[in-house]
């Protein structure tokens, strides 16, 4: 298998909104990239763990939260699994 037709699977914490559903439900869809999609309800839920544990991969984000993070001086990203 070459490294063009690996499928990069990411976890991802999004809410159900018109512009996420076509992605949630496969509507739309990438032959390189795959999304698991977390079930926790309501969004602001997700903000914490995605802060403090980075738990997933991709994640909607409070600009509220995120400024506090970035205040803090919390990682908001993990580049060993995005740059894998």
């Amino acid at each position: 298998m070459s490294k063009e037709d690996r499928v990069t699977t990411l976890s991802a914490a999004l809410d159900d909104y018109p512009h996420t559903l076509p992605l949630k439900r496969g509507d739309i869809g990438s032959a390189r990239v795959a999304f698991t999609f977390s079930a926790i309800k309501p969004a602001n839920r997700f903000f914490k763990s995605m802060v403090r544990e980075l738990e997933f991969d991709v994640s909607e984000m409070a600009i509220a939260t995120y400024l506090q993070a970035k205040a803090y001086g919390k990682p908001l990203t993990n580049w060993n699994v995005i740059g894998s």
